[in-house]
């Protein structure tokens, strides 16, 4: 501090000069005996003080600085609301412990009710960095400086030993030797609100309700706040020569680790640019006329941070995010808080998902030469290239790259076909956008291999990956845009880094009564190769909701029934790791007392299952997915042009990725998911029904492999364009190879929509009665009364002895779902991509699958637990059929017991759009573990 205000804060320490005299208003009387100590690892201050008139500490703050950092460690006036969120009433009930969750101030509220008294404040020093620190109590009348003390350099941390182990059929997360539950908490406040008390206060929230794993985020991206002022990130910083500065990330760690001192933070760091990086190197949007905005980037945030990240083509980012990565492990590895951080979850560059992860129209100059380089691979010469492009003018130097009115281009109704110039030309540039993304992981990935050993031992870690083959113009949609390939970049069983897939809750299962329906679900095949899976679920509380206008969980019942039908789904059923992650700053969970009791809840039963064993693999249904084959459909079966919007009614990516799983999951069986690369895996043989949603790429292993366990047995759903792409182009006969079909098409757009008609009688009887199929659904996340119906080219099944009819599209002799018998096995397709549950049900029959529920309710089961969501006017008596009988049946949210013994079913009356879930394990022991305290047998 310097000038008058310095002198007036020694006078002040010294209770000589009040502040009248230099011109401030209102005068203090008397300040005695300011002082700081340190003692057993406590920092302690106060002071002595009588007022003569006036409140000169109104808002008064405790602050503590080194080296020009300013940390704030006492409750603030712009800090939490002081009305309830839900009821919009005053809440004056919080106490001093509540609004200061560091236990750092006793009296400082008190200040401007009394004439006199004694300030007093005590906090921990165990994650103060070494150095010397001042103490102050500052107003807008006066300051006060306490004191100042000296931290000792503190012995290196011991690091957090991370390790996965596989337990058969589930995975067990451990950390310094004991089995801890994957189950983390982010506060969204950390990153918008680093130095407000409030985000503080929330946080402690959190951890009183028992959350032991936080995902704070570290990021560079400037926010505003509700006034539109600049927010001051917490991320890494720079100093003027350049050397990166890591005093904001220090604080914000040093507090999250003061508050939540047996906690464990999995940082979600955010890789910032340096000031001096090169202009020519960063991600650069089209310029071209014909390129919409909105398609110029993976991400559409209107926010400038994301529009000037690194390219991908970027040659000092390799070096320069590589040597970062491995400052930030060794600056942490050093910090006190060190022993706290169990892993790096890295989103990216610049903005989250941005930079080193690329913007989808990134015409940065060197990608342009790069995009040439890997056309010289492909093509022996420019004759080579201009043939196959039907370009005759097209050169090494300078070759084009497809924008928005080109990526949707198809030649065979929806399908790109390699052989035509255009089609070519769009899956050459998208076969080139995954190399540089692929690049960028594989140095974040080496970079976490080297430096793990130095740190962590085995720390749990990951990164973000927005899929070059998910975009909303390459189709794909953002549906399946965070996914790691397991296979490709993790499957080094003796690496230090233990990573997980990460997964989102999709946005459009917000309404209650909904599914539990994510992204990247490959629970399996994560299984497989020992790694979690860790699933963000973005379920936002019912005043965010209303604040948002969207459709959601819309009161605080629905609320805790889907953040029950969440933890069932992934750490019950799935046994993976799971992600709660809270819109803090807007309307957080922590004003609302039913959400946090029921988080409380969770974290109570959490531990009981984390290690609990999981015993036989009992789905016999696989889903598989195929991210390889969204590269060769097309968002709309005609080129779109520049300004001209895609209609919903043909969005057959949201058919194909949302509203068939949502009808899975509601046939009342139970499933695992895995990649496509994983179907060749032994432990598939088992499997009784295969679904291929989207597996329009079929090469000649994929179908031998196929057409082997259907002669064996299995019966293998199709639809769509199922094979209809080889290695050699895109034709009706590669369909046919895979269907053993014979297939048409017709010859304009048509509603995909076809009645049920089964002759046959074992499929009339597994099916059920003749009705309407197809895209009846209401628009998943709308307000939307009427169904929606795809119109498309339509794909149909030329009649034959061998093959079965089981649909006609309406007003029409064409097939539209078939079936054929082969060997002891079925193969069915159906043209039509969307179906009710009552469909795979059917199929679930016809393969000998067992059958959980007849009702549509979404049903999710192991050999140990199944639950239950009932939908959305659903309520009343509800029958799950177990697959062997048990006893000692436990509904574990509720503690409660389903009396008897060897039952073979349970009967419960369920409300509509209720969580319940069951333990049918057997296990007394388990099951008395599980019961509430009144419901245990004496």
């Amino acid at each position: 501090m310097t000038g008058v205000r310095s002198m007036a804060v020694i006078a002040l320490a010294l209770g000589v000069i009040p502040l009248a005299e230099c011109g401030e208003a209102p005068a203090l009387a008397r300040i005695e005996s300011p002082q700081v100590a340190v003692k057993d690892g406590t920092v302690t201050g106060g002071f002595d003080y009588a007022y003569a008139e006036g409140n000169p500490f109104d808002d008064a703050r405790l602050i503590l600085e080194k080296e020009g950092l300013d940390i704030d460690m006492t409750y603030v006036a712009d800090g939490p609301p002081v009305k309830d969120w839900v009821s919009g009433e005053k809440d004056d009930g919080l106490t001093t412990d509540q609004r200061n969750p560091f236990g750092a101030v006793e009296a400082l509220h008190r200040l401007t009710k009394e004439n006199k008294g004694r300030f007093t404040c005590s906090f921990s020093a165990r994650y103060l960095e070494s150095g010397e620190y001042t103490l102050s109590v500052k107003s807008a009348h006066a300051d006060v400086l306490l004191g100042t003390f000296t931290i000792s350099r503190h012995k290196a941390p011991t690091p957090a030993i991370v390790k996965t182990e596989s337990r058969k059929h589930h995975m067990v997360l451990k950390i310094n030797g004991k089995v801890t539950t994957p189950f983390f908490m982010s506060l969204v406040q950390t990153y918008v609100f680093p130095d407000r008390m409030s985000t503080y206060w929330a946080l402690k929230k959190y951890y009183q309700a028992g959350i032991r794993l936080f995902v704070p985020i570290v990021s560079n991206s400037h926010v505003e706040d509700s006034r539109g002022r600049k927010i001051q990130p917490a991320g890494i910083q720079f100093h003027k020569d350049g050397r990166p500065d890591f005093r904001r990330m220090d604080a914000l760690l040093f507090r999250m680790a003061t508050v939540c001192p047996d906690a464990y933070f999995l940082l979600r760091l955010n890789i910032p640019l340096p000031p001096d990086f090169p202009d020519n190197e960063r991600c650069m949007p089209s310029r071209r006329p014909v390129d919409n905005s909105d398609s110029t980037y993976v991400e559409d945030h209107n926010n400038p941070d994301a529009k000037h990240g690194a390219s991908l083509a970027s040659k000092t980012f390799y070096a320069y995010a590589d040597k970062l990565i491995e400052e930030v492990t060794r600056h942490m590895r050093q910090q006190p808080y060190g022993e706290r951080i169990i892993g790096l979850f890295i989103t990216g560059v610049g903005y989250e998902g941005n930079g080193g992860f690329g913007g989808i129209c990134d015409l940065n100059p060197q990608m342009t030469k790069d995009f040439a380089t890997h056309l010289r691979t492909l093509y022996a010469t420019e004759d080579d290239l201009r043939k196959a492009w039907k370009m005759p003018y097209v050169s090494w130097d300078a070759p084009p790259q497809p924008g928005y009115e080109t990526l949707s281009c198809s030649t065979f109704k929806g399908f790109r076909d390699d052989s035509p110039g255009r089609a070519r030309w769009i899956m050459d540039s998208l076969g080139f956008r995954g190399i540089p993304g692929r690049r960028v992981r594989k140095m974040f990935l080496d970079s976490a291999y080297r430096v793990a050993p130095n740190w962590w031992y085995r720390g749990f870690g990951g990164h973000h990956y927005n899929n070059h083959w998910g975009l909303p113009t390459g189709g794909g949609g953002g549906y399946s845009k965070n996914t790691l390939k397991l296979k490709n970049e993790l499957n080094n069983p003796n690496g230090p880094v233990q990573a997980f897939r990460y997964g989102i809750l999709c946005y459009n299962d917000r309404r209650a009564g909904g599914v539990s329906l994510h992204m990247d679900q490959a629970w399996e095949t994560a299984r497989l190769h020992n790694r979690f899976t860790m699933t963000e679920v973005d379920l936002r509380n019912p005043t965010y909701m209303k604040q948002a206008k969207v459709m959601g969980d819309t009161n605080i019942p629905d609320a805790v029934s889907s953040m029950r039908r969440e933890f069932a789904h992934v750490l019950m059923i799935g046994r993976q790791a799971m992600w709660f992650f809270d819109m803090g700053w807007g309307a957080g969970w922590y004003w609302m007392p039913e959400l946090m009791d029921e988080l409380g809840n969770l974290s109570r039963l959490a531990p009981k299952i984390a290690d609990l064993p999981q015993g036989k693999d009992t789905a016999e249904t696989v889903v598989v997915g195929d991210t390889r084959s969204w590269s060769h459909f097309a968002m709309a079966p005609q080129p779109v042009r520049y300004g001209q919007k895609i209609n919903f009614n043909k969005h057959l990516i949201c058919d194909l990725a949302l509203r068939c799983p949502e009808a899975m999951m509601r046939s009342g069986t139970d499933k695992k998911f895995i990649d496509r690369g994983d179907l060749f895996h032994s432990s598939m043989d088992s499997a009784r029904l295969f679904i291929f949603q989207t597996s329009f790429y079929a090469d000649q292993q994929f179908r031998d492999v196929m057409h082997e366990r259907v002669r064996k047995g299995a019966v293998a759903y199709f639809c769509f364009g199922a094979g209809i792409v080889d290695e050699d182009g895109v034709t009706l006969e590669n369909m046919e190879k895979l269907l053993k079909m014979k297939i048409n098409y017709g010859d304009r757009e048509l509603p995909l929509q076809a009645e049920w008609r089964p002759e046959d009688p074992l499929w009339s009887f597994a099916l059920g009665p003749d009705r309407v199929i197809g895209s009846v659904l209401k628009r998943p996340g709308t307000r939307c009364r009427r169904p929606l119906i795809a119109t498309w080219y339509r794909f149909s099944v030329e009649k034959d002895p061998s093959v079965i009819p089981l649909a006609y599209y309406e007003k029409s002799n064409e097939v539209a779902v078939a079936a054929k018998k082969m060997g002891k096995g079925w193969i069915v397709y159906s043209a039509v991509p969307v179906m009710q549950p009552e469909f795979y049900r059917g199929l679930s029959r016809i393969a000998g699958c067992h059958i959980y529920s007849e009702e549509n309710d979404a049903v999710y089961a192991s050999d140990q637990f199944i639950m239950i969501h009932t939908r959305q006017g659903g309520a009343g008596k509800k029958c799950l059929r177990l697959r062997k009988k048990t006893s000692n049946i436990v509904e574990p949210f509720t503690g409660k017991r389903i009396e008897g013994r060897n039952l073979s079913q349970i009967e419960v009356e369920l409300t509509e759009k209720h969580t319940a879930a069951y333990y049918i394990g057997g296990d007394p022991d388990v099951a008395a573990s599980l019961m509430s305290s009144d419901e245990a047998e004496p």
